[in-house]
Order: structure tokens, then C-alpha cells, then sequence
């Protein structure tokens, strides 16, 4: 019988602490991602972005390597209202940030993402000896 190929990334299921423990690695590379083309735009088109990109850069790193609970909350919080700026410049209203909603929704996913898995890897699979099953 053919096994079934597990997805693997940012969006895979989150049944173990090694997979906890992926997702807010990936999710603490997205956070890189996302402050460096907020930088990279900040410095050349819209100083007022070097802000937001330093707190990406810092909840990353803080979720990649530290698996630090508030800093996924915080970069969760962030990207929400990044998604709610994003919305509003595409309804006319012009309150400054992007355009691109896809992005906002994708940072917005990874910090949703993020929280689910600093939680679970501080509560549920705080211990690496002691594996919980799911119910």
C-alpha cells in the first residue's frame, strides 16, 4: 500500500513536538522574510516601515529560537493589524501601509501559526521524554 506523504512547513499539522518545534522555525523564518522586504522598502520608499520591520525581525528571532510565547503573540497582533491597514488602503481609505493583501494574509496566517506552536511547544510538549497523544 502506498503511504500517504505528510505535509511538512509552516501549514503541516502539529501532532508532535518536532513538528511544533518546524512550525515556529518556519514561522520565525517568515517573520525574517517579512521584516526584510518591510525593510528593504523602508529604506529606499517609506521610512515609517523600519519600525514594523524591526519588530518582525525581533519576534522572529525570539519565535525561532527562543520559541518565546509573546513574542508570537506580539507578531500575531501586529500582523492582524497590518491585515486590517491592508483592507482599509483597498476600501479608498488611505491610513498609510500596503497594498498587498495576500501578504498581509499570509503573516497573519504564519502569526496565527506561530501561536499555536510556542503554546503547544511550552504546555503540551514541554517535555520531549514525555509525548502526549492528541484526543
Amino acid at each position: 500500500m502506498a503511504e500517504v506523504k505528510k505535509k511538512s512547513g509552516m501549514f503541516s499539522a502539529i501532532r508532535t513536538r518536532d513538528d511544533a518545534d518546524k512550525v515556529a522555525k518556519d514561522c520565525g523564518n517568515a517573520f525574517f522574510v517579512v521584516a526584510a522586504i518591510q525593510g528593504g522598502i523602508g529604506v529606499f520608499i517609506a521610512p515609517s516601515l523600519l519600525f514594523d520591520a524591526a519588530v518582525y525581525a525581533i519576534c522572529g528571532y525570539f519565535i525561532r529560537f527562543r520559541k518565546s510565547r509573546s513574542a508570537a503573540v506580539i507578531a500575531s497582533l501586529l500582523s492582524g493589524i497590518g491585515l486590517v491597514v491592508t483592507v482599509m488602503n483597498k476600501m479608498g481609505q488611505n491610513v498609510g501601509g500596503g497594498n498587498n493583501i495576500f501578504l498581509a494574509a499570509i503573516v497573519v496566517i504564519a502569526g496565527a501559526r506561530a501561536v499555536e506552536a510556542t503554546f503547544k511547544l511550552n504546555g503540551r510538549y514541554k517535555s520531549a521524554s514525555n509525548p502526549v497523544e492528541n484526543t
